[in-house]
């Protein structure tokens, strides 16, 4: 498997991750209060993989998602009504899932 194929498989990955977390959180009565703001932050991250060109190197693949996620971080932190910061908390989560896949690729961050 070349590089553009084996980044392509994690982010379907990472992806197919964050959808499951979204369900999971959104139908927990354990997250009710909170649910919309983690599920929003989980939205911005999978927004950034989205959005994030594959190419055919995994190290500028990585590190363009981790400037994808920077700025969903800041747009984030604009988010008056989110004074907790759950939705950084559901961009958190990708942001650990983005570095398991990294390190599977021989990485660290």
């Amino acid at each position: 498997m070349d590089d553009g194929s084996a980044i392509e498989a994690a982010r379907d990955r990472l992806l197919e991750g964050v959808a499951r977390e979204r369900l999971r959180v959104r139908s927990s009565d354990r997250y009710a209060g909170i649910s919309k703001k983690i599920a929003a932050g989980l939205d911005a991250g999978r927004a950034a993989l989205e959005s994030t060109p594959i190419g055919t190197r995994a190290a500028d693949y990585f590190t363009a998602i981790d400037a994808a996620l920077a700025a969903a971080r800041e747009r984030l932190e604009q988010d008056d009504d989110d004074e907790d910061g759950w939705s950084l908390g559901g961009l958190a989560w990708v942001r650990n899932r983005v570095d398991e896949e990294r390190t599977a690729f021989g990485f660290t961050s």
